[in-house]
């Protein structure tokens, strides 16, 4: 693990590894209590972020006083770029999916038992919808 991600994991709430290079953890720029944010390092020591609530990354790192700089890999203005890879794998999206997933079971449930959904639970299901399709097109799905 490079130096600046060690930095930026370090200032996280609840991170957990989840592979060589990557991370899940919760969004300092909401209200998050359980991880909705997948961290990962690429090749060439770029930091990768994302936010499944739709947080900024220009937000992420300004939660934690940060700049988007400490994300980059200090290189030479005329170094070479490599090929760009898929920023995060299945298992990180579906990790921060699952309390998604959960949500709009329990909606469900209580939908087909006829129970009467507040505006606030409908919204949120509609906001856990979203997140969840944000993470498909995340895996290229």
């Amino acid at each position: 693990m490079s130096n600046k991600l060690d930095n930026f994991v370090s200032r996280l709430q609840k991170a957990k590894r989840t592979g060589t290079d990557s991370w899940i953890a919760c969004c300092p720029a909401h209200d998050d209590k359980s991880p909705s944010m997948t961290i990962r390092e690429v090749d060439e020591g770029k930091i990768l972020v994302h936010c499944f609530a739709e947080c900024s990354v220009e937000n992420i790192v300004g939660a934690l006083g940060l700049s988007l700089s400490d994300l980059m890999p200090d290189r030479a203005p005329d170094e070479v770029r490599k090929p760009r890879r898929m920023p995060f794998n299945a298992a990180d999206v579906l990790a921060c999916s699952k309390s998604d997933a959960s949500l709009i079971y329990v909606v469900m449930c209580d939908i087909d038992k006829g129970v009467q959904l507040t505006q606030e639970q409908i919204t949120s299901a509609k906001k856990a919808a979203g997140r969840i399709y944000s993470a498909a097109q995340m895996g290229g799905q």
